[in-house]
């Protein structure tokens, strides 16, 4: 691996001269920037299989076992938990993910879901190279693009269950309905 960064490293060293020459240089460098990523990520998956024996320099965080975030800053947990996700995620899924993956607010043991909601909506767009606001407090990574926000199907609230077929609408078209099914009802 140490030969590809190398190799890579050397294409970015030379004087770019045209508009080609920048295509590959910037490609050269995002894909140096992948494989240092993928070697940081393989160490530390190696470091947490030998019993984290694995030094670590002084004042670097400390994190926990396996999808620990903790230590880590609210911006760059959700940078991580994007990145796994692979698609643009709102605030609330975005900020149950990081609670769930062991991050802990540095002010606060028990932060509330919408204490980091607010947090991750009011900081993200604050790393324009990093995040993209894709829908309203919805957000994927600025690598990907431009991507559209997951669709979620709308759920339907035309059919209600009870007696008899769709009574919902049956009591739209008959409101006399309501006092002969609801004599009928069991209460509770």
């Amino acid at each position: 691996m140490s030969d590809m960064q190398s190799r890579l490293k050397g294409l970015l060293g030379k004087p770019v001269l045209d508009a080609p020459g920048a295509e590959i240089a910037a490609e050269a460098a995002r894909i140096l920037r992948d494989l240092m990523r993928l070697e940081q990520q393989a160490e530390e998956l190696l470091g947490r299989r030998a019993g984290s024996s694995a030094t670590v320099a002084e004042g670097a965080p400390r994190y926990g076992g396996a999808g620990s975030f903790e230590g880590l800053a609210l911006h760059d947990a959700a940078r991580r938990v994007l990145a796994a996700a692979g698609a643009p995620l709102h605030v609330r899924d975005l900020g149950a993910r990081i609670k769930a993956s062991g991050w802990r607010h540095p002010r606060s043991s028990h932060a509330r879901p919408d204490q980091i909601e607010f947090q991750l909506a009011a900081r993200l767009p604050r790393y324009p190279a990093v995040f993209r606001r894709v829908a309203p407090n919805t957000f994927g990574l600025a690598e990907w693009g431009d991507v559209a926000p997951p669709r979620h199907p709308k759920p339907r609230l035309d059919a209600v269950r009870g007696r008899g077929p769709r009574l919902a609408r049956r009591i739209a078209d008959e409101p006399d309905l309501i006092f002969t099914e609801a004599a009928s009802w069991p209460s509770s």
